[in-house]
């Protein structure tokens, strides 16, 4: 009879055993083949995707008699950023504002964009302005081919930071683009603010005067933004 219960319980304590043994050899098994935790730096060219937070100005715009642009960086005493949007990007560690009157290029977060309705007062061909932000792992680089000797690449102090300024512009079908860009290097990181200008390239036998006149002086109101928002430009 004894020799029958310790059989009995041998038996039970070796299928114990053994489903102890299946499960922990299940368990081994499955944490070999899970996909471990590493951290890869997120490094894409719209910082907008990865991060950042909106913080909109309690300030609304002014809609006295001045133009869209030039109510997009009036100053005033108080704030010269009156009414501006604020971007914060925590991931990368920096802020800057801009008008409220750019809006986010739904096909790209990392673009903002002047209205082209407001780009054409004043009869002027200039149709798109663009300032892009993009973040990328190493050093700064710059295409030299792109530059001579009115243009050379040259360091700027702003808001405390030192960048690299470069300009250059040039002729594509049917249209010119200048574009002036800021970079600035720290932590492993390439900082890069630019600006894009585009304007429709005059036609064979038309009375430009007038039309570049224009575009001087939208341009410029351009240049003064983008400008205006480097300077803000700040690492948290």
């Amino acid at each position: 009879m004894e020799s029958g219960l310790s059989l009995k319980y041998m038996k039970i304590f070796g299928l114990i055993f053994a489903f102890v043994a299946v499960a922990l050899v299940a368990y081994f098994f499955g944490q070999k083949g899970a996909e471990p935790e590493t951290f890869i730096p997120n490094t894409p060219t719209s910082t907008r995707d990865v991060s950042g937070e909106i913080e909109p100005s309690d300030t609304e715009s002014s809609t006295d008699g001045k133009s869209v642009l030039e109510r997009s960086f009036r100053e005033s005493a108080a704030d010269p950023y009156d009414g501006w949007v604020k971007e914060t990007n925590t991931a990368y560690g920096y802020a800057f504002r801009y008008p409220a009157s750019l809006t986010r290029d739904p096909k790209n977060s990392a673009k903002l964009m002047f209205s082209e309705e407001n780009l054409r007062e004043g009869g002027g061909s200039v149709h798109e302005a663009t300032l892009s932000e993009e973040v990328t792992l190493g050093k700064c680089k710059s295409d030299e081919a792109l530059y001579d000797s009115s243009n050379t690449p040259e360091a700027v102090e702003k808001n405390g930071i030192t960048f690299t300024r470069t300009t250059h512009s040039g002729r594509t079908t049917g249209q010119r683009y200048e574009v002036v860009t800021y970079q600035t290097y720290k932590d492993g990181l390439c900082f890069k603010l630019s600006l894009l200008i585009l304007s429709a390239s005059p036609v064979a036998g038309e009375d430009t005067s007038a039309i570049e006149t224009a575009n001087i002086g939208v341009k410029e109101e351009v240049s003064a933004v983008f400008e205006k928002i480097v300077d803000d430009f700040r690492f948290l």
